[in-house]
């Protein structure tokens, strides 16, 4: 089971939460001055499903999960392995 708690604490994930804070303010700044738009349609454009429902998303969702299933699963069994070995 993953922990997303742990993941947001953990300055190295891309998921740690000051870094996703800052990529939503960086976003939310230019929308307002370089895309001129107001503060209610950049959140609107921020959190429509025209940006989070794409085939790309998709896709990053489906690698996440192999890794998270398969890559995540294999590393903590051959930690266990070894642990148990020593």
């Amino acid at each position: 089971m993953v922990d997303i708690a742990a993941r947001l604490q953990n300055p190295q994930t891309i998921f740690y939460w000051p870094y996703v804070v800052a990529s939503f303010v960086i976003a939310l700044i230019w929308l307002i001055f370089i895309g001129r738009k107001s503060l209610k349609q950049s959140f609107a454009y921020l959190f429509s499903a025209k940006i989070w429902l794409t085939s790309s998303t998709w896709i990053d969702l489906q690698y996440s999960a192999i890794y998270l299933l398969f890559v995540r699963s294999l590393i903590v069994a051959i930690e266990a392995a070894v642990l148990c070995a020593s």
